[in-house]
């Protein structure tokens, strides 16, 4: 067994207890008294989890379990929660009610270890607050139900059918609000293991809640005991798998800030509808599929023409799903990443460097698919200066480079450099590509007619600050980036130069990052003195030349590119 999968059941035996815990006190207030080996077989689940949860942890990190507990914020937190469920477990016999809140505290203590608490979060906090209580008193009372039912009639079950259907209709509310903040697009809850594990444990609460609603509607109010024991126990089987689940969600990167690994050969693009006879297609086949639905509750409505409007609807929806087939395309592994370099200009150049040993026999020194090793591949090398680069994905070019491509009778079209090449410098060459792609483009008239992005800076600035281009931009709008040496200008300009920087202006002084400038150049040398770049208020690259740049700031500073522009796009 891992250390990673002991830390998880160590943390799913300690949540289970909490919950039960919390459930069987609730039961015994509020439904009928119980035997006290509930309380303390509970109790001793959560005891057990917590010093294992402790022990592993302090092992992990190579630190002794006092140390752990009494300097970590962690350790801190788990004796709080340890020290409430005992609290509680003490006074289950003679103060049940303050035994109860003091297990409703260590159920809700959960959230200063969160995710939400990690990022400050106070409607996340409260939240999964809400969530953790509604599901302990709901799943936690289930085991003392399962015990009295039929041996006490159904009063037992219908007590504890009226305050738990409150608890599952705030477990439904709180699950929906953390399903909508936390996994933030398909990508997210498709390809990685915190969206895997919530459709998991979304779909086995759906299941759930199906055995529970039988309970409730069918078995208790016929007085059938056996089928109400049968009942409780799927649902607390299913209640472990969803606690199993939770525990995964738990312990992993939330969606949000993992990188998505799609899993299928296939990928939804809306891509086919910016295209009026393909849109028309697409919305045909929608229309026709609406109309088959119509059939169906034809059919399900009208007896005499039932089999005339069920064999309608299929051969309806068999004509129209295979033009929806237009809303797919080709997906890999990396489809929905984005580039983790930020772009930046230290990056490119460092990219720069790597492009004549890795790619430029095939793909030739300016990109354009003329390289000495052309003729001897088995596909034509693509040309890196054409226009089409910027309808592939980060994600997509990621693939190509790292793992190549084969012919349809499977020899090799582009070998792969993802044995040559660490992660970061692949993604590094895919910024140096688009930005040699965007400086073949300007080379004819300065202007940047595709959007690309300014190459991110590090800036030392005349009040001492130490801003990025980016965060400097935002204050001050359009700006010209010049190699010359530092001077008072009556534009914003930032300068390429090492040393101090002008009043009221910024210098970038690493020459790493003027040599990712450069690569903005027709050459791809380093820049002269006189070379300017103007940038737009939402941080596009506008114009490049050379001599006076004010004229071309004061044009570009009236007409900035929209912000939400997507310069390096998603999958097509």
């Amino acid at each position: 067994m891992t250390q990673e999968t002991a830390l998880a059941l160590a943390r799913f035996v300690q949540t289970l207890g909490t919950l039960s815990l919390l459930g069987v006190l609730a039961f015994r207030v509020l439904v009928a008294p119980l035997a006290r080996g509930l309380v303390a077989a509970s109790l001793g689940l959560a005891l057990l989890g917590g010093v294992a949860w402790a022990g592993l942890a302090a092992a992990g990190y190579g630190v002794p379990v006092l140390a752990l507990l009494g300097g970590t914020g962690f350790g801190r937190w788990l004796l709080l929660r340890l020290g409430l469920l005992a609290l509680a477990g003490g006074l289950a016999r003679p103060l049940p009610w303050l035994a109860l809140a003091a297990a409703g505290l260590g159920v809700a203590a959960a959230v200063l270890s969160s995710h939400a608490a990690a990022e400050a979060d106070p409607l996340g906090m409260a939240v999964l607050a809400l969530h953790l209580l509604a599901a302990g008193l709901w799943l936690g009372g289930l085991l003392p139900l399962w015990q009295q039912a039929g041996a006490a009639g159904m009063q037992p079950a219908r007590r504890f059918g009226r305050w738990a259907g409150l608890a599952v209709a705030v477990l439904l509310l709180t699950a929906t609000v953390q399903g909508l903040r936390g996994i933030v697009d398909l990508p997210g809850l498709l390809g990685t293991r915190y969206g895997q594990a919530g459709l998991v444990k979304a779909g086995l609460l759906l299941g759930l809640l199906g055995v529970a609603a039988l309970n409730r509607f069918r078995a208790v109010p016929r007085g059938q005991a056996g089928m109400l024991r049968l009942g409780i126990g799927l649902e607390v089987g299913l209640g472990l798998g969803v606690l199993a689940a939770a525990t995964v969600m738990g312990s992993s990167m939330p969606s949000w800030h993992d990188t998505p690994v799609w899993p299928f050969a296939w990928a939804p693009s809306s891509i086919a509808l910016e295209e009026p006879e393909l849109h028309d297609e697409v919305f045909d086949a929608l229309h026709a599929l609406l109309g088959a639905f119509a059939l169906l509750l034809l059919a399900g409505l009208a007896r005499r023409v039932r089999w005339v409007a069920l064999i309608a609807a299929v051969a309806i929806t068999g004509f129209a799903l295979p033009h929806l087939d237009l809303l797919l395309v080709p997906a890999v592994p990396t489809s929905f990443q984005r580039s983790p370099t930020g772009f930046a200009a230290t990056g490119i150049a460092e990219a720069a460097r790597l492009y004549p040993g890795h790619c430029a026999s095939c793909h030739g020194a300016r990109g354009e698919g003329d390289g000495p090793m052309a003729g001897q591949m088995s596909l034509p090398p693509a040309d890196l200066t054409a226009p089409h680069l910027w309808d592939h994905a980060d994600g997509a070019l990621y693939w190509m480079i790292a793992e190549g491509s084969r012919t349809a009778d499977g020899r090799i079209g582009m070998p792969g450099l993802g044995r040559q090449l660490q992660p970061g410098q692949i993604w590094a060459l895919i910024d140096y590509i688009r930005v040699r792609n965007a400086a073949v483009a300007v080379e004819a008239d300065g202007k940047f007619d595709r959007p690309t992005p300014a190459p991110e800076l590090q800036l030392v600035c005349a009040d001492g600050s130490t801003p990025t281009l980016g965060a400097w931009r935002r204050q001050t709008g359009a700006l010209v980036l010049r190699r010359g040496a530092p001077a008072v200008s009556t534009v914003p300009t930032i300068y390429l130069h090492p040393g101090p920087p002008p009043p009221g202006g910024c210098v970038a002084p690493d020459p790493l990052a003027w040599a990712g400038y450069a690569v903005l150049s027709a050459s791809g040398a380093a820049l002269a003195a006189e070379d300017w770049f103007v940038i737009d208020a939402n941080g596009w690259l506008r114009r490049r030349g050379q001599g006076a740049a004010e004229a071309a700031w004061q044009a570009i500073r009236r007409d900035p590119l929209p912000s939400e522009m997507t310069p390096l796009p998603h999958q097509h």
